[in-house]
């Protein structure tokens, strides 16, 4: 019989009859992790939406109309920003912290170190697109087709 997680399952030759126990988990300490960083990632997602809604209500009533459009219509570019920041963030860290668990500091350092890199180019892919096409981008986030 194979237990689930065995290396068997795995796909790693076993060496004999030596499967390991099943293990049982407490799941005590996930519900006290998660609902400790709940209520930080519910402000913390809360701040951004409230930033988004200060800035375009203080430039309306400071700029006009015309100058709360432009605030708007960036909108789409920050969201992909948070985006792009959230998959290297997330995903970078789940395999960091799995790579730790199993006790291989070195490659969840380069893990560490790739998720950082990702994040970086593509900040600076972005910011390379904004300079080169910026009537494209005002397009694109306007809606409308620019040659």
């Amino acid at each position: 019989m194979s237990l689930p997680g065995s290396a068997s399952e795995r796909g790693c030759p076993s060496s004999g009859n030596h499967e390991r126990p099943a293990l049982k988990r407490s799941y005590g300490i996930l519900v006290r992790q998660f609902r400790k960083y709940l209520l930080p990632t519910l402000v913390t997602t809360a701040a951004l939406s409230l930033n988004e809604f200060a800035d375009s209500m203080l430039v309306s009533n400071l700029l006009g109309s015309q100058a709360m459009a432009v605030v708007n219509l960036g909108y789409p570019v920050m969201l992909l920003m948070t985006a792009i920041e959230t998959l290297c963030g997330s995903g970078g860290s789940t395999c960091y912290a799995l790579l730790l668990g199993e006790r291989k500091g070195e490659e969840a350092g380069k893990v560490l170190f790739l998720s950082l890199a990702a994040a970086l180019l593509a900040g600076l892919a972005l910011m390379a697109a904004g300079m080169l096409f910026p009537d494209r981008l005002r397009g694109f986030c306007a809606g409308t087709r620019r040659s």
